[in-house]
């Protein structure tokens, strides 16, 4: 069998789809070279989400950040609008928003998914199973560690398209997942560009932070090695002079002394910690103190760049360095208010889109923070003054309820503007001028 023949028989065994013929030798190494591309780029994400997963559990400083925004995501409830800004009563929908899966409920399923994109930059979000007689799918997350994306053999980037995802668990096997419109991958932008892979997977914010996290694990073992073990000396014997043999009190030996002492009253632990020597010595240390080291000073600092990397500040997680109890309060309120809300819009914004496919029907996510106090209260402030625009006229009511996330009243005076005064609403005309007596009674109170 000649050599393009058996590439040929290697390349229907790799693809048994593939209706290209296979005889073309051009075709036939584009085929091999794409596939090498694919599994080195698999190869490269499997060790660079085993880095990431190892400083995720070893390193508070990494978990704590990544945790402390889980946390607060898992904490909105998701509720579902149509594209007028009606509530949708779909009991369908609000099922699966409050229960994903049979395992899971909403908290911790959004907590889970939120770790895993913040971790990895990646989280893929599967419509799999059937669930009940109200549903025929449910929600699964797919381990992002062990996600593969495979694309299709175009040899022109620009028309690089995902064929399948592949989920390939250690010691539990492969499976292939081929209708991709069921799975929604969240994913950060990641400027890494290599051939077929490229903008395939985010990349994780943590990749910038690798120099800080080297440090912070270097200084952890610079801190137990000196509480362990003390700091580093030489020992060099002093010069003992013309009486110095006046100082031996017995014929026994520095290493028997030794030995006897060790023996008689060493621990097993701490043995030989004690040295005996009838020589004079001088210890120079060699190695800088804790003070000299400055080890928690370059914690703070590599832990401070490490928050910046996901737009948190500090002070929210306990940094202690410039804090006080007021700054504290500002720095939470900025961080939920501005960072925060930004994170869940993008969440919302890509699920919306999926779940509207699901469904067949148009549905927006809202995301509504009664649970999370600080929201709560900051918006409050905010609303009073957008209260005050509607009394005025200069807001219509409805216009009120959609910046403050409330529901939409379905009245077409809710879409007028009106003037609170005497209390009643009064309308206000197109030339700016009030007409008393032409509100609408209807919503008068509302």
């Amino acid at each position: 069998m000649g050599l393009f023949t058996k590439l040929a028989t290697f390349g229907r065994t790799i693809s048994k789809s593939w209706s290209t013929n296979l005889t073309s030798t051009r075709h036939i190494f584009q085929i091999i070279q794409g596939k090498k591309v694919f599994f080195e780029v698999s190869k490269q994400q499997n060790k660079l989400n085993e880095w990431l997963l190892e400083k995720y559990a070893t390193l508070t400083e990494v978990s704590s950040v990544i945790n402390k925004i889980a946390d607060y995501y898992a904490a909105v409830i998701q509720e579902p609008y149509d594209q007028n800004g009606k509530y949708i009563n779909d009991e369908r929908i609000q099922a699966l928003l409050n229960q994903p899966n049979q395992e899971q409920d909403a908290a911790e399923y959004n907590k889970k998914l939120a770790i895993y994109h913040l971790l990895f930059g990646n989280a893929f979000e599967n419509a799999y199973g059937y669930r009940s007689s109200l549903l025929s799918f449910e929600l699964k997350l797919l381990p992002s560690q062990y996600v593969e994306i495979v694309t299709n053999e175009a040899t022109d980037f620009r028309n690089v398209a995902i064929k399948e995802y592949k989920v390939r668990i250690p010691n539990k096997g492969v499976v292939d997942i081929p209708d991709i419109e069921n799975v929604l991958h969240y994913r950060n932008t990641s400027p890494i560009y290599t051939k077929e892979a490229s903008d395939l997977y985010g990349q994780s914010r943590l990749l910038a932070c690798q120099k800080n996290i080297d440090s912070i694990e270097a200084g952890y073992g610079a801190k137990v090695g000196l509480y362990k073990h003390g700091p580093r000396v030489i020992i060099t014997g002093r010069a003992q002079g013309e009486f110095a043999a006046a100082n031996v009190q017995s014929d026994e030996t520095t290493k028997q002394l030794q030995d006897r002492i060790n023996n008689e009253y060493g621990m097993q632990d701490n043995q030989y910690s004690v040295m005996i020597t009838d020589i004079p010595l001088e210890v120079k240390p060699v190695s800088m103190n804790m003070g000299e080291l400055q080890i928690n000073q370059n914690n703070i600092a590599d832990f401070q760049a490490i928050c910046r990397a996901f737009d948190i500040d500090s002070r929210v997680l306990s940094d202690t360095s410039s804090s006080t109890f007021s700054n504290v309060e500002m720095a939470m309120e900025a961080f939920l208010n501005v960072s925060f809300k930004a994170y869940v819009d993008r969440i919302l914004t890509a699920r919306s889109r999926f779940l509207s496919k699901l469904f067949k029907r148009p549905i927006v996510l809202k995301a509504n923070y009664q649970n999370i106090p600080a929201i709560v209260e900051y918006e409050n402030r905010n609303n009073d003054k957008l209260i005050d625009m509607t009394f005025a006229g200069l807001l219509t009511r409805n216009e009120l309820f959609e910046r403050i996330n409330e529901r939409l009243v379905n009245d077409p005076g809710f879409n007028e503007y009106f003037t609170f005064n005497n209390g009643q609403w009064i309308k206000v005309n197109g030339n700016n001028e009030i007409n008393a007596g032409t509100g609408n009674n209807e919503g008068a109170n509302q």
